[in-house]
């Protein structure tokens, strides 16, 4: 269509704007609900992560040393996620942080969570999280 020639070329927008396809129109990134033994070869991989009850997602808590280790993995964790537009849904009281993740667009957990999940576990050794 004329509007999606005219968006691509820069016309509508600006050929110097700050938006991303991905960020603008979202939906033309696929990612596909993980099922059946995909899903179970893929948690597989993140086992100290648990399936959330009535709902299609996963979660885990970590406990840390004090605060500023909950902090400096939530920032770790931040900056990590924030280029690839996939951000967990988390809660932090002073050295806790309860994480959940799911795919938004996919209705559940897909590559994108396992993904995360296993970059959080690494952020978490490296701020002392306790075991």
């Amino acid at each position: 269509p004329r509007f999606y020639h005219l968006f691509l070329s820069g016309h509508i927008m600006g050929r110097h704007n700050n938006f991303s396809m991905r960020r603008t129109f979202p939906f033309f990134v696929s990612m596909s609900k993980l099922v059946d033994s995909a899903r179970t070869e893929a948690l597989a991989t993140v086992p100290q992560w648990k399936e959330v009850d009535n709902r299609d997602a996963i979660t885990r808590t970590f406990m840390f040393k004090n605060f500023k280790d909950a902090f400096a993995f939530m920032t770790k964790t931040a900056e990590y996620c924030d280029p690839k537009d996939h951000h967990p849904e988390w809660f932090n009281v002073y050295n806790k942080v309860e994480v959940t993740l799911a795919t938004h667009t996919a209705s559940g957990v897909t590559e994108k969570d396992i993904d995360l999940a296993t970059a959080m576990d690494k952020f978490a050794q490296e701020c002392n999280v306790k075991e």
